[in-house]
């Protein structure tokens, strides 16, 4: 059996009214994951950032033979997690990830690539933090 749907007034105002609720409730909804640019290698000859583990400081001129390689990341509050990728030049290997300051972007190792040092990939989840806005970088250093 089909139903008979007849148009009214009354009825066309709750289908308007619900679909504009729809609309505004749709984003939301769902958390926008973050914007992840296109992997760039830094070419100052100064290190923007100091990289834990290593001797690099920030405003220290990079070792003949390094390689920093970095990624843009943006958020606009929460969002949902997103995985990023940093892969060096071949024969090199990853000897640290730091990130640029700022508190918009929560990154973390994935689960399953605790292990980086010495490869050429690290892979990260990356997740906007509630009541944040903003971007940083993430970078990769190695020889």
């Amino acid at each position: 059996m089909f139903a008979t749907l007849r148009s009214t007034r009354a009825s066309s105002v709750v289908l308007t009214g619900t679909i504009a609720l729809a609309g505004l409730a749709g984003p939301a909804v769902a958390a926008d994951a973050p914007v992840v640019g296109a992997q760039q290698t830094w070419t100052g000859a100064k290190a923007p950032v100091s990289v834990p583990g290593n001797h690099l400081h920030k405003g220290d001129t990079i070792p003949k033979g390094a390689v920093l390689i970095y990624r843009q990341v943006t958020v606009e509050g929460a969002t949902a997690k997103r995985r990023l990728t940093l892969t060096l030049p071949r024969g090199k290997g990853l000897t640290g990830i730091a990130v640029s300051e700022g508190g918009a972007v929560s990154v973390q190792i994935a689960k399953g690539h605790e292990q980086y040092e010495g490869k050429r990939r690290a892979v990260l989840t990356v997740q906007g933090r509630t009541g944040h806005s903003g971007s940083v970088k993430v970078y990769g250093y190695g020889r």
